[in-house]
């Protein structure tokens, strides 16, 4: 394999009981979880996401969640970008290509000893590092970040 794709969700972006599907494990919010029940699994490694939804169904869930959803603007995704160069400079990860959506990204890593999840793990302590240094945090409240503004994994 020469690459990984990676798709890195901001907080809220896709729940993991969403009845599209999802690669989580459980549901972490109670609320939610009561809301919508258990994990909702795909056995399709392609992409399900154009799939028609019902949006007022999924906005329900999402106002159900502990913090609103994270959408990222312009500034951020610089920011992002900036974090993930720095990170990406000093361990030697190498990318094909990287899009920053408002609610997630999309990057093509190229394989490194590493695994992907640590990777991914790395690339989103570098951004969040860079939003904090930039005054761009998402999450940031009166001088403190409340919460993380990335989901817990990534696919």
């Amino acid at each position: 394999m020469l690459a990984f794709h990676a798709i890195i969700s901001a907080y809220g972006f896709w729940l993991p009981n969403d009845p599209r599907g999802s690669w989580s494990s459980y549901v972490g919010n109670r609320v939610l979880h009561r809301f919508g029940g258990d994990t909702t699994k795909i056995t399709t490694r392609q992409s399900v996401a154009a799939q028609p939804h019902n949006s007022r169904y999924r906005q329900a869930a999402k106002n159900l969640l502990k913090h609103p959803p994270i959408r990222f603007n312009g500034e951020q995704a610089r920011s992002i970008v900036s974090g993930f160069r720095q990170v990406a400079d000093d361990a030697g990860y190498k990318f094909f290509a990287l899009a920053v959506m408002p609610t997630h990204l999309h990057a093509v890593i190229v394989n490194h000893p590493r695994e992907p999840a640590r990777i991914i793990g790395h690339l989103k302590r570098g951004a969040t590092d860079r939003l904090i240094t930039d005054n761009q945090h998402p999450c940031l409240n009166d001088g403190w970040i409340t919460h993380s503004c990335w989901a817990r994994q990534a696919w």
